[in-house]
């Protein structure tokens, strides 16, 4: 999935509106949890994530803890990361914050939940 989608997703999951910046790419306005720190707690925060960071095995878990859901999880392995996120701890829970919110959705939409 492409970072694009992964934040249209994300931005979804909390209710953020989406608008176009260009002729081929769309972002939530200001809002990009995939480099900044700060957005992506938020999201975190916002969806009831609970995050794991296992520094031995170079892994994030987030586990979405929601009540009215059974839990599940999501990880990220920072080896299959590329380019500046490999190594990066922070940069790859950021990105397994994302990719929780995004399964958050497709999930509700798999269900027929709202999201």
């Amino acid at each position: 999935m492409t970072d694009r989608k992964l934040l249209e997703l994300a931005a979804k999951a909390v209710g953020l509106g989406v608008h176009r910046l260009d002729e081929d790419e769309y972002y939530p306005k200001a809002w990009n949890p995939l480099l900044d720190d700060g957005d992506a707690l938020r999201l975190a925060v916002k969806l009831g994530f609970l995050i794991e960071v296992i520094h031995g095995e170079q892994m994030v878990v987030v586990w979405d803890c929601e009540p009215a859901n059974e839990t599940r999880k999501t990880s990220v392995l920072w080896g299959n990361l590329t380019g500046a996120e490999v190594d990066n701890a922070h940069a790859a829970t950021r990105r397994a914050i994302v990719k929780a919110a995004a399964m958050v959705v497709k999930i509700k939409k798999k269900i027929g939940g709202n999201v």
